[in-house]
């Protein structure tokens, strides 16, 4: 992963998004951070830990119980593609070490 954001880095990106190594299409975190995108209809998705290949997280879980009871958003843990961030209204990083970040571009 560390030799993956150097290589992002020198290419003038801040992050990368690791997608599934099967199929190379479900997002599933961002670097070393959990991802998240909030659509139109107060839903806010991230990956589902089903694919055992994404840290569960102290930050996530607050940001998911956060979201949903003191902001009223939906949460909902599934699968996640780069198509569907087409109608995302704004997506965001967590973990430990970024605290929350948003994606800007």
């Amino acid at each position: 992963a560390f030799w993956v954001q150097k290589q992002v880095k020198a290419r003038g990106y801040d992050e990368v998004l690791c997608l599934d190594a099967v199929a190379g299409e479900a997002i599933e975190e961002a670097g070393a951070s959990n991802f998240f995108a909030v659509f139109p209809n107060n839903t806010v998705v991230t990956p589902s830990l089903d694919s055992e290949t994404i840290l569960p997280g102290v930050t996530r879980a607050s940001v998911m119980e956060l979201a949903e009871r003191e902001f009223g958003y939906a949460v909902r843990e599934g699968r996640l593609t780069l198509d569907d961030l087409k109608d995302a209204s704004e997506a965001f990083c967590c973990g430990t070490g970024a605290s929350i970040t948003p994606v800007a571009s």
